[in-house]
């Protein structure tokens, strides 16, 4: 628990609604195209160029445009890392904290299907018949059950019996709302680094002004529990992968 939550926190820590700092207020005070080029983020480019690769191709490993790679100490694609998702998520004294996952698609679709494949056995060894239909995570990172479920209890001491399948639940969530939240961030970043002109870049500012108004929406993030026991990422309702925000 101690090791997803600073997992948790390591990943917040990047501000998806203000990504590209002072790059903003260089094309606010009409600065150079050069400037612009040079003011962002490199930490935040890096994370952006490795969530963007994984979604454009999920089934490679992620680098930028130019072929940076992702931060020191990350993970794009666990599927591809050499890690075992579950040594991963088994905690080892003095071991220190793992590598990052990222927000991408490639992470968050290995550790679903991983979750997918465990789920039968896991309600078995704990006699549960059924999954819920889903489950939420509150603001104090409290598991949450929908009211009909019977065996919301009993599901939740199985979790608490289990930390690899509690931490790997509470990661892919985790992870698909930093997925969704970056979107509107990522667009704006494609639009701005095209920009050719001053026009072209007061047009992109415009188009993007909600996200440095504190205007940007939230997704409802839930992980779903199909009767064939595929847990599938959903915001809004809809698989993650496939929520549009306004442009």
């Amino acid at each position: 628990m101690v090791r997803e939550s600073l997992l948790e926190l390591s990943v917040m820590s990047i501000d998806p609604v203000n990504p590209v700092g002072n790059r903003a207020g260089v094309a606010k005070s009409g600065g150079t195209q050069a400037a612009k080029n040079g003011a962002t983020s490199a930490s935040f480019d890096a994370l952006l160029a490795a969530t963007q690769a994984s979604t454009v191709n999920p089934e490679r490993h992620a680098t930028g445009a130019a072929g940076s790679p992702p931060p020191s100490g990350s993970i794009s694609d666990i599927a591809r890392s050499g890690i075992k998702i579950d040594e991963y998520f088994t905690p080892k004294l003095g071991a220190g904290l793992p590598p990052l996952l990222l927000p991408t698609r490639a992470n968050i679709d290995a550790l679903s299907r991983d979750v997918s494949g465990k789920l039968r056995q896991f309600l078995a060894d704990n006699g549960i018949p059924s999954a819920p239909s889903q489950i939420t995570y509150g603001s104090d990172g409290k598991i949450q059950f929908p009211g009909d479920y019977a065996y919301a209890d009993k599901f939740e001491q199985a979790l608490a019996n289990n930390p690899v399948m509690e931490s790997e639940l509470r990661t892919v969530n985790a992870l698909t709302s930093h997925f969704v939240a970056m979107q509107p961030s990522m667009a704006f970043s494609q639009a701005y680094g095209a920009a050719q002109s001053q026009a072209e870049i007061d047009a992109v500012m415009q188009k993007y002004s909600y996200l440095f108004s504190g205007s940007t929406q939230s997704a409802d993030i839930a992980l779903t529990f199909a009767p064939n026991g595929t847990v599938e990422p959903t915001a809004n309702g809809k698989h993650y992968s496939s929520v549009n925000f306004r442009a």
